[in-house]
């Protein structure tokens, strides 16, 4: 091996590192803490409030990978690619094109659920996505890169995306926690509404700095 593939397979190997820091200790305990409630409740058919938490840093600022890393240490777990019946998070990643359908319609293909139906509208896809939701015990949905729909120019959309988030926290009997990853732009969704932000626990993660987080990478 020369040295510039030794060179790259070093780099490869810190790219794949992840270095602990506070604001992934303050994800990972509060996602823990409310998923601990909301099973708590469930034993006891109870409904436990479900609550959003946001992630919020800039661009590069590892967002994607802080949560990925958190969920994967919560190891009991359950993902859709896990194959069982019981799914207790979703992953979804917002392409840039994405509309309110066609994001409905991207949660129910996760949930692993086909329509036979043609042309429904977006009302009914959402409908079918919070039955299949509740069917599949699901506790939450991250939605990964949403700014796509945040900072829509249609109001229609932007206003569609603080409707969804509430119909989820709030869909009875089953109610649906989710995470948000994204840039500082995130921070505008919750401030417009206040009964969706005082639900919503903010997570952010400052720019990386020699001084601030030199000892942590060496």
């Amino acid at each position: 091996m020369n040295d510039a593939e030794n060179i790259h397979r070093r780099l490869a190997l810190l790219r794949h590192d992840f270095v602990r820091n506070e604001s992934y200790d303050s994800f990972f305990d509060q996602f823990d803490r409310q998923l601990q409630r909301r099973r708590a409740a469930q034993s006891l058919d109870l409904i436990e409030e479900a609550r959003a938490i946001a992630v919020i840093g800039a661009a590069g600022s590892g967002k994607t990978r802080l949560v990925k890393r958190a969920l994967k240490q919560n190891q009991d777990l359950t993902d859709p690619e896990d194959g069982d019946e019981l799914i207790d998070y979703l992953n979804i990643l917002v392409p840039a094109s994405e509309t309110m359908k066609s994001l409905a319609i991207l949660v129910r293909e996760k949930l692993g659920y086909e329509s036979e139906r043609k042309g429904d509208n977006a009302s009914e896809i959402w409908r079918q996505v919070l039955i299949q939701l509740r069917n599949r015990r699901t506790f939450y949905i991250h939605l990964d890169d949403e700014q796509h729909l945040i900072a829509s120019p249609n109001e229609n959309v932007s206003a569609g995306v603080v409707d969804r988030l509430k119909t989820l926290l709030n869909n009875d009997p089953w109610h649906v926690g989710v995470s948000l990853s994204d840039t500082p732009k995130l921070l505008a969704m919750p401030n417009s509404d206040p009964t969706l932000g005082r639900r919503v626990d903010m997570v952010t993660l400052p720019a990386t700095t020699g001084v601030v987080h030199a000892m942590g990478v060496r």
